[in-house]
């Protein structure tokens, strides 16, 4: 047993060497991308390396001792059941491994990318699979908004567009795009998401994948009876379907990032919406108009482009053209529509949590 004892005393050695090393190299991804010390991180990375592979050969030898060991006796054969079960624990623990690999060496890169990949359409043929998502996001949005090609009279005479679905392909890109923003911004979390004028909620559903707390304004009560219930049956505690005059709305400044796609069909009220809208949203808040600013001088509101169609509030524009800079080096990961955390994460969690802040995700 003393043996056991001395195998078991080296793996605890090496774990908390482990854990010590892992948690240097999680120190190191703490700054921006554009602020990292990349020699100090893969140095920091190299000896995490080195002691993953030092942890599991001792914990191989400890298995393979109590394997081959021989041992009688009630308490004796109960120690070596613990020693087991510690070992096990340990083996298991260090199997995230290849995982956590994955998204550190993606760091240890540093590739800026753009913020937006596919400005255009795209112009291969579609393929089985493409017809297949497109027929169920037309189903959704169906199922959200049935009368999606009718109006009430209210809404038709505020001028209200009809419920049109902007194509998801290009959504997607721009949320993504959005939270690489937020992340170069750091962004506290929950991140808040408003679609203005968001019909049915599709949108609203969407942007679940990439933001913590999604919400959707729109103005026709039937619109809203219907986007209601498709949004408490698919995602209840995270999206909410607010009914309300985007022209009276007062909440705009509680939201990191703010969505529209011609919800007004003047221009006139379209500029009106506008101008409430960075009336009350803070710095740094980022807009994403699908259909372009119809505000003629957006720079005299200190409102820049960042890519596209997308913007940021409250910054002078050497500003945000630096927050945009490191935004294209923020990891493109996003964390999904109901992703769970990792159970139990031990001496991986500050790797873990600093990699998330960075937009990469276990």
């Amino acid at each position: 047993m003393e043996a056991i004892q001395k195998l078991i005393s080296d793996v605890n050695t090496r774990e908390k060497q482990f854990a010590c090393d892992i948690a240097k190299v999680a120190a190191e991804l703490e700054p921006l991308p554009i602020n990292r010390d990349t020699t100090a991180l893969e140095s920091a990375w190299a000896k995490a390396t080195s002691s993953r592979r030092k942890l599991a050969t001792c914990i191989k030898q400890g298995l393979q001792h109590i394997k081959q060991s021989n041992v009688t006796g009630l308490t004796a054969l109960r120690r070596q059941k613990n020693v087991r079960k510690k070992l096990e624990a340990a083996k298991t623990s260090l199997r995230l491994w290849g995982r956590v690999k994955s998204i550190v060496s993606a760091q240890l890169l540093l590739e800026p990318r753009g913020l937006l990949e596919n400005d255009s359409a795209s112009t291969h043929e579609a393929r089985v699979m493409d017809q297949v998502v497109n027929l169920f996001l037309a189903s959704m949005h169906k199922v959200a908004n049935p009368a999606a090609d009718t109006q009430g009279a209210d809404a038709k005479n505020h001028g209200c567009h009809l419920d049109i679905p902007y194509p998801m392909e290009w959504f997607s890109e721009m949320i993504s795009a959005a939270h690489r923003i937020c992340l170069a911004l750091q962004r506290q979390r929950p991140l808040r998401f408003l679609d203005v004028g968001c019909g049915g909620g599709t949108k609203v559903l969407a942007a679940t994948t990439c933001f913590d707390v999604c919400d959707g304004l729109e103005y026709d009560s039937n619109t809203v009876t219907t986007g209601r219930r498709f949004l408490e049956l698919l995602a209840p505690e995270q999206c909410k379907l607010i009914h309300g005059d985007a022209l009276e709305f007062s909440g705009y400044g509680e939201y990191d990032v703010i969505y529209f796609y011609r919800p007004l069909t003047t221009r006139l009220r379209l500029l009106a919406m506008e101008e409430r809208i960075f009336d009350q949203a803070g710095p740094g808040t980022v807009l994403i108009t699908a259909g372009g600013l119809y505000t003629a001088d957006p720079h005299s509101r200190d409102i820049h482009n960042l890519a596209n169609n997308i913007y940021i509030t409250g910054m002078s524009e050497g500003e945000a053209s630096e927050i945009c800079r490191t935004a294209e080096q923020m990891g493109p990961m996003v964390p999904g529509f109901g992703r769970k955390p990792v159970s139990n994460p031990g001496y991986w969690a500050p790797l873990l949590e600093v990699s998330a802040l960075n937009g990469y995700y276990y």
